[in-house]
């Protein structure tokens, strides 16, 4: 929620896949034994807009795990 209030939105703008980052991205940090943290997600996504939604897309500068890598 702090996402979205950082950003002056309201949660039936934002596209719903892209909520579920939010999510995923607080569990993830959880698993972590980190508290979820808006400077920090802010380095992986960026806030955008996609017509009427708004949407969080990836970070360019940041380097994303590969397909090979995610396999066991």
């Amino acid at each position: 929620m702090r996402v979205i209030r950082f950003f002056r939105v309201r949660i039936s703008q934002i596209n719903p896949f892209d909520f579920s980052q939010t999510k995923h991205f607080e569990i993830s940090c959880i698993t972590w034994n980190r508290k979820p943290d808006l400077s920090v997600f802010l380095y992986f996504y960026k806030f955008t807009s996609a017509g009427d939604w708004f949407t969080f897309s990836h970070q360019k500068s940041v380097p994303r795990i590969t397909p090979e890598e995610r396999s066991s």
